[in-house]
């Protein structure tokens, strides 16, 4: 019975941690997009 409880606790949480670390992917790829977008700016002299 504890190993049932413990695979559906896994169960539950584990797409939720997959949610959030897309959402965590997502934000740090747009984030490093603008750094580098703003540091070509910066040395193109505009």
């Amino acid at each position: 019975m504890p190993l049932a409880a413990a695979t559906a606790l896994v169960g539950w949480f584990v797409p939720l941690l997959g949610i959030s670390l897309l959402v965590f992917l997502a934000a740090d790829v747009a984030l490093g997009f603008a750094a580098s977008r703003r540091r070509a700016g910066a040395g193109a002299g505009v």
